[in-house]
C-alpha cells in the first residue's frame, strides 16, 4: 500500500520531468533550425554557429547533428538513472490522466511538426546544392598524374635558422 501511495506522489514529478525533457528537446531542435538568414551578425546565427557549427542560413555541421541527437538522449538517460521510478510513474500518468495526456499529445505534435520543418530545411539545402549526401562529382585524374617516371627537379629552401638546404 505504501508503494502505491509513493507511486502516486511521484507520478506528477515524473510527468513534469518527461514534459520538461520534451520542451527542452523542442527548443534545442528549434534553435538548430530557426531561420537566421545569411546575416552573420544575428544572435541566432552566432548561437547556431557556436552550438552546431552551422554556417549562416545553412545546416548543422556533422558534429552539430551528433549534438542534436545525442545531447537529448544523454539527458534522458541521466534522468532515467537519477529518477527512474518517478519517470515510470510519470509515463503511466501521462498515458492515463486526460489533462496530462493532452499535454503529452500537444508536445508530441510540436515535436513532429519540428521534425517536418527540419526535414524540409534539409531537402531545400540539398536542392540548392549546399550539401551533398552522395559521392562528389570529381573529374578523373589525367593518366600522366602523378609523374613518377621523372626525377624531382632541384630545389633549395631555407630552414628556421636561415641555413639553406636542398
Amino acid at each position: 500500500m505504501a508503494r502505491l501511495a509513493e507511486a502516486r506522489r511521484d507520478a506528477p514529478v515524473g510527468a513534469m520531468l518527461l514534459l520538461t525533457w520534451g520542451v527542452a528537446l523542442a527548443m534545442w531542435w528549434g534553435l538548430a533550425f530557426l531561420p537566421s538568414g545569411t546575416d552573420d551578425d544575428s544572435w541566432v546565427a552566432a548561437a547556431q554557429s557556436a552550438c552546431f557549427g552551422s554556417a549562416p542560413g545553412g545546416l548543422p555541421a556533422p558534429h552539430g547533428w551528433m549534438l542534436l541527437v545525442l545531447a537529448p538522449a544523454m539527458f534522458l538517460v541521466a534522468m532515467a538513472a537519477a529518477f527512474g521510478a518517478e519517470l515510470r510513474a510519470g509515463a503511466r500518468l501521462l498515458a492515463r490522466a486526460a489533462p496530462w495526456r493532452m499535454l503529452a499529445v500537444a508536445l508530441a505534435l510540436l515535436l513532429a511538426a519540428e521534425l517536418g520543418w527540419a526535414a524540409s530545411r534539409v531537402q531545400r539545402a540539398v536542392r540548392l546544392a549546399q550539401v551533398s549526401f552522395g559521392p562528389a562529382n570529381i573529374e578523373a585524374l589525367p593518366p600522366q598524374y602523378p609523374r613518377q617516371d621523372l626525377p624531382v627537379p632541384g630545389f633549395r629552401l631555407v630552414d628556421q635558422t636561415g641555413a639553406p638546404f636542398d
